[in-house]
C-alpha cells in the first residue's frame, strides 16, 4: 500500500511537472504574439502617417506652383487681350500697359528688358542691365515702330515680369520639390491611393510651366487652353482635398 501511494504521488508530481513546463512553454508564446501584433499595427499606422504626410506634402508644393502658374498665365492673357482689343499702336506703350495690369511701370521695363535679352540676361553686368531697363520704353515703342505686333511686345513684357523677377523660377522649384515627393511616394507605397491624382495635378502644372514659358498661338486658343486648365485643375483640387484632408 506504502509503495502504491508513492507511485502515486510520483505520477501526481510528475503530471505538475508537465502541466508546469506546458504552461511555461505556452505562456510567453502567447505574449509573444501579442507583442508582434502590436508592433505591426504600429507600423502600419506609421506607414500610413507616412503616405500621408508625403501625400500631402507633394500636394502643398504644387498648390504653390498652381498659385503662382496661374496668376502667370491670367496675366499673360490680360495684356494680350488688351493689346487686341483696346491699345493702339500709335499710343501703346510700358506705361499704359503698366495702368492696366495694374503695376509699377518699373516691373513692365524691367519685363520688356528682359524678354527682349533673355538669351544674354545672365551674362550682363547690372549696369548693362539697369541701361537696357532705363531705355525700356523708347526700345518698346521702336520695337512697334518695325513692325512687331503689339500683343507679341506686351506678352512679351509681361511673361518677362515672371521670369526677371524670379516668380517663375520658384514656381519650377515648387514642381521639383513636388516631383521629389512624388518618387519617395510611389517607391515606398507603389499603390498609394493618392498616387494617381497627384502625379494628374503634378503633369497639369508642368504642361502650364511649360505653355507659360513658350506661349503661343491665337488668343482664342489662349483662353481655351486657360479654361481647360483651370477646369482640370478644380476637379483635381477637389479628389485630392477628400483623399487627403479627410484621412
Amino acid at each position: 500500500m506504502a509503495a502504491y501511494i508513492r507511485k502515486l504521488f510520483i505520477i501526481l508530481m510528475l503530471f505538475s511537472l508537465v502541466s508546469f513546463l506546458i504552461a511555461c512553454s505556452t505562456g510567453p508564446s502567447k505574449a509573444k504574439l501579442q507583442e508582434q501584433e502590436a508592433a505591426a499595427a504600429a507600423q502600419a499606422e506609421a506607414d500610413r502617417e507616412r503616405e500621408q504626410a508625403l501625400a500631402a506634402q507633394a500636394y502643398t508644393e504644387v498648390n504653390a506652383a498652381h498659385d503662382m502658374l496661374d496668376e502667370m498665365v491670367s496675366d499673360i492673357y490680360k495684356a494680350w487681350h488688351w493689346a487686341i482689343h483696346e491699345a493702339k499702336d500709335d499710343i501703346c506703350s510700358l506705361a499704359l500697359l503698366a495702368k492696366e495690369m495694374d503695376r509699377p511701370i518699373n516691373e513692365l521695363k524691367r519685363g520688356f528688358a528682359y524678354g527682349t535679352n533673355e538669351g544674354t540676361w545672365g551674362d550682363l553686368s547690372v549696369g548693362d542691365r539697369q541701361k537696357k531697363i532705363n531705355r525700356a520704353e523708347s526700345d518698346f515703342k521702336l520695337l512697334l515702330a518695325t513692325g512687331f505686333s503689339r500683343f507679341s511686345a506686351c506678352v512679351l513684357t509681361v511673361r518677362g515680369v515672371y521670369m526677371e523677377n524670379g516668380n517663375y523660377r520658384e514656381a519650377e522649384q515648387h514642381l521639383q520639390a513636388a516631383e521629389q515627393a512624388l518618387d519617395t511616394l510611389h517607391e515606398a507605397f507603389p499603390d498609394s491611393q493618392y498616387y494617381a491624382a497627384l502625379k494628374e495635378y503634378y503633369a497639369t502644372e508642368t504642361a502650364m510651366a511649360a505653355y507659360c514659358r513658350s506661349v503661343d498661338g491665337s488668343l482664342e486658343q489662349a483662353k481655351t487652353t486657360i479654361n481647360d486648365y483651370r477646369n482640370d485643375v478644380r476637379k483635381l483640387k477637389a479628389e485630392l482635398e477628400l483623399l487627403i484632408k479627410n484621412k
